[in-house]
């Protein structure tokens, strides 16, 4: 019986350990990728989630960072995007995002969207954004 039981929690313990091993080596992988920075995403009346994002040529794709899924959970097309603003977080925002962030406040296809990132990353955020070609270009304001 405890041989049982000893043998029931070594399975569940290595089960768990593979499980951070692939969330890490997934977290590891999406951030080596060029282009890509931490960022959490927050829809419209919904609740910050920390992810990585990654430009390409004509969008941002964005991941959850707990999350094994193989695909980007949101992509915000160039054309559609617009950037409305940026703020610190407000103190009920602070505990739940990356130490350092900005809010950039977007809005995408008419919808509210609002991205917290460093001020590196707004910096490539928003170049990126305005660099596209003129017809594909997106908006800061």
């Amino acid at each position: 019986m405890i041989e049982e039981t000893v043998t029931a929690l070594a399975a569940v313990a290595v089960f768990l350990v593979v499980v951070v091993a692939l969330f890490a080596l997934r977290k590891v992988t999406l951030a080596r990728e060029r282009g890509s920075f931490d960022c959490s995403w927050r829809p419209a009346q919904g609740r910050w989630t920390l992810g990585v994002a990654r430009f390409s040529e004509d969008a941002v794709e964005w991941w959850r960072v707990f999350s094994l899924y193989p695909r980007p959970r949101a992509v915000w097309r160039r054309h559609e995007l617009e950037v409305r603003g940026r703020r610190d977080p407000a103190p009920g925002e602070v505990d739940r995002l990356l130490a350092g962030v900005l809010v950039v406040e977007c809005v995408e296809a008419g919808r509210p969207v609002e991205l917290a990132m460093s001020a590196e990353a707004y910096t490539g955020f928003s170049s990126w954004l305005e660099g596209g070609a003129p017809r594909g270009r997106g908006r800061v304001t």
